[in-house]
């Protein structure tokens, strides 16, 4: 068995070092029923578990919201639109040249990919 197959074990993921190992509980923290349901709010707008979600607040890491299905789905669509154009470009280079309105409408598909894709705006 390799050093690398050791350190993975049965699963496949690997192994985490002993002190990135989260074995330590803080215990006694308590909520108004309110203060929870907005805590388990803000943890599925983020796409996380309540304890990973309260781990990363108390931390100060970021918490970024989830990006939504139709962001997904939205990307893929100006995807497939930014490449039929892109197809669109070339066959018109080797042909006659590119027509400025064709090159702006790609070069706007491009930016809003672009914006999609960083920060789903």
């Amino acid at each position: 068995m390799t050093e690398r197959q050791h350190a993975r074990g049965a699963g496949g993921r690997p192994r985490k070092a002993p002190d990135e190992k989260r074995t330590e509980r803080l215990s006694g923290l308590r909520l108004t029923a309110a203060e929870r349901v907005h805590v388990e709010a803000q943890a599925a707008l983020a796409g996380l578990p309540v304890a990973e979600f309260a781990r990363r607040a108390v931390l100060g890491i970021k918490i970024a919201p989830a990006r939504a299905a139709t962001d997904e789905r939205a990307i893929a669509e100006v995807y497939r639109v930014g490449v039929n154009l892109a197809q669109i470009l070339k066959a018109l280079h080797f042909g006659r040249g590119i027509p400025n309105d064709i090159a702006d409408t790609m070069a706007e598909v491009r930016s809003a990919m672009e914006r999609l894709a960083h920060d789903g705006s």
